[in-house]
């Protein structure tokens, strides 16, 4: 079947928003606000090509900076996934825990598995995401 008609017949479905990490009932104690911006994307606009996945773009992890870490936080994870893929779940495209609250910014490429110096982000472990792959793995959608 060409994919264009799988996109067709799956573009009802979706995970949705209550699926995602977050909204865990184990997170209770996180905080309410921590901004996260990228200077590799315009604000609500497409995602540029080259952090795309395989096939799609060059799947390269964007540059991304916070603000808003909790006084006293131990560490912070990083959850990269999407509720708007056509499945029952999210699809999670990176987990990266040990990352130190001092830390505000990751550099484009970091999260790359192959690429990465872990100099770059001290600390930094690499989880597994969906489909038991370690590193970012940039989304590719549906046509």
């Amino acid at each position: 079947m060409p994919t264009h008609l799988i996109g067709r017949l799956l573009r009802p479905v979706r995970a949705g928003i209550d699926r995602i990490a977050w909204n865990s009932p184990s997170v209770d104690q996180a905080p309410q606000v921590i901004t996260l911006t990228s200077a590799a994307f315009a604000d609500n606009a497409p995602m540029p090509r080259q952090f795309a996945g395989k096939g799609v773009g060059d799947d390269l992890s964007p540059q991304l900076r916070w603000s808003g870490v909790p006084a006293g936080a131990a560490e912070l994870v990083l959850v990269i996934e999407d509720p708007d893929v056509p499945l029952r779940r999210p699809i999670v495209h990176g987990l990266f825990t040990g990352i130190a609250p001092e830390v505000a910014e990751i550099p484009e490429g970091a999260l790359n598995l192959a690429e990465t110096t872990l100099t770059s982000v001290p600390g930094i472990r690499f989880g597994k995401g969906s489909f038991n792959r370690r590193g970012y793995a940039g989304p590719r959608p549906i046509p």
